[in-house]
């Protein structure tokens, strides 16, 4: 571990991200975990009451114990090579490559702490997990946990998804995103 603060930190996430590529399986579903800025203040109000690394090794054991093909997506503008290595070390890939449209259009479950990804994501019929205190977590087949999804067998509401996008686009002018 100590090996790798040596190096700048994009050299560290390339060789990370190769390395992943190792441990990816076709025949699995693909979850996405999203992380975001860590000076992000929404997240930072979080953490008075959400242990984040306690919620990702949690979603992580629940995505391989139910055979799920986790991939981290470390923020684009700010990463977090603390992270990537946590989720590298538990055995995930890592892709920071590409859009993040197209990781949530080749995934069956996105995941966030409370990230606009995720309010992003709405958009489609895919669950969301989200581990933070997201604006959007009451929505429907937005959950908490991958258990809490596995346990629910009630679909998502797209008609309820899109009254909830208009409404957060007639009354917030910074979103546009569909």
């Amino acid at each position: 571990k100590k090996v790798f603060l040596h190096f700048p930190n994009k050299i560290v996430l390339k060789l990370l991200i190769k390395l992943s590529k190792l441990k990816t399986s076709d025949n699995q579903k693909i979850l996405a975990f999203f992380d975001q800025d860590s000076s992000d203040s929404s997240l930072l109000l979080d953490e008075f009451n959400v242990d984040r690394i306690k919620n990702i090794k949690r979603l992580i054991k629940d995505g391989k114990e139910n055979n799920f093909h986790i991939i981290y997506r470390p923020h684009p503008l700010a990463l977090n090579i603390k992270m990537a290595w946590l989720f590298f070390r538990e055995g995930t890939s890592i892709e920071a490559e590409g859009s993040s449209r197209d990781l949530i259009n080749k995934s069956h479950i996105i995941s966030t702490f409370n990230s606009t990804v995720g309010f992003e994501s709405l958009d489609t019929n895919k669950p969301i997990i989200v581990l933070g205190n997201a604006f959007y977590k009451n929505n429907s087949g937005v959950f908490s946990s991958l258990k809490s999804l596995l346990k629910n067998t009630d679909l998502v509401d797209k008609k309820e998804r899109k009254e909830f996008v208009h409404r957060i686009k007639e009354t917030h002018h910074f979103v546009n995103y569909f």
